[in-house]
């Protein structure tokens, strides 16, 4: 795995698959110490990913009362109902001081899936639309229709026929009007 241009520590920590939902003694998660957005785009990454325990970011973020770590990962569409392995969500093990934003971020998190949902169906339906003006008449394009030599030669030489017949037939008709003037000149 290349992991350019990060710190030695950081890139020595997912080297070895270090939990990313850990917290240090200042309760501090990985997504609070981020230095830079590349950093936090690796830690974004992962965003569902469990401990031992089956706590997910979200978990211990809500636990230890981390509000920017919580915004950041329901921004990013963490699954907010995540089960530990006894049965908690992250609202079950949050500080006191957490619950009411934990709520509040649930419902900021259902509109911005009804916001994405429905800008989804929006864009479906635009192109609908726009499809049959495209393919009107105005619009159409002629094909180009690839052909060998022997091809072309062919169909050029059936143009220059029907060419010919048309006139055989224009000068047939033209005869054929000036010989009943003749007739009905003579009468």
């Amino acid at each position: 795995m290349l992991m350019f241009g990060l710190p030695p520590i950081p890139r020595y920590l997912l080297k070895y698959s270090a939990n990313i939902a850990a917290v240090n003694s200042d309760g501090d998660v990985p997504l609070d110490i981020a230095e830079d957005d590349c950093m936090e785009t690796l830690l974004r990454a992962e965003i569902e990913k469990r401990d031992k325990d089956g706590w997910t970011p979200l978990h211990a973020a809500a636990h230890w009362g981390v509000e920017e770590a919580c915004r950041l990962l329901v921004e990013h569409f963490c699954d907010m109902n995540a089960l530990n392995n006894v049965g908690q969500r992250p609202c079950d093990v949050a500080d006191e001081e957490v619950v009411g934003l934990l709520e509040e971020l649930q419902k900021k998190q259902e509109d911005l899936r009804s916001e994405k949902e429905a800008s989804l169906k929006r864009a479906i339906i635009d192109t609908g639309i726009e499809q049959p003006l495209v393919n009107t008449s105005k619009h159409r394009r002629s094909s180009v229709c690839r052909m060998s030599s022997k091809e072309k030669i062919s169909v050029q030489d059936q143009s220059k026929e029907r060419k010919t017949l048309g006139t055989i037939t224009v000068g047939d008709e033209e005869g054929s009007c000036s010989s009943e003037e003749e007739t009905e000149s003579t009468n």
